[in-house]
């Protein structure tokens, strides 16, 4: 397997990125939202375990004032379990709808770009649905493709 940098990513590519350690993720991420939001793409986090405010942290280390961005709404922090596990359940269908909405809107706002990057690490609780996920993966990795969009699964 092809070892990625952050650069390396362009619109239409979906990953899965697996770190050595929490610096190595930490540094890779930040780097992945503050990229998007130079080049004035939507940026929306998806966040299982790590809290807002160690988001907020990162980024204002990577030199990203995260506030304004978040004011303006280039820049979204969202719970991964609203949008991945509604009802404590894996839903396929509805969250690649989730996706693709954001896609389609975010680009008919004016953004060049929509790079989703999202916590995955709620797969390892086995909750309903979750047997799906490459399907899921498989499914919205067209998406991306299709609609000039970037994500990252970390």
């Amino acid at each position: 397997m092809q070892r990625q940098t952050v650069s390396d990513l362009k619109p239409g590519d979906h990953v899965i990125a697996l770190f050595d350690s929490e610096e190595d993720h930490d540094l890779f991420i930040m780097t992945f939202i503050s990229e998007g939001l130079k080049k004035n793409e939507k940026v929306i986090y998806l966040r299982y375990h790590t809290p807002e405010e160690k988001i907020k942290n990162l980024l204002s280390f990577s030199r990203v004032h995260a506030p304004s961005f978040l004011k303006t709404g280039q820049l979204e922090i969202l719970p991964a379990k609203n949008i991945y596990l509604q009802h404590g359940t894996f839903d396929i269908e509805r969250t690649f709808r989730f996706i693709e909405d954001c896609i389609q809107s975010n680009l008919e706002k004016g953004y060049s770009s929509v790079r989703i990057t999202g916590e995955m690490s709620w797969i390892l609780e086995n909750r309903p649905g979750t047997e799906n996920l490459l399907q899921y993966e498989k499914n919205v990795s067209k998406c991306f493709s299709n609609h000039n969009s970037l994500a990252v699964c970390q």
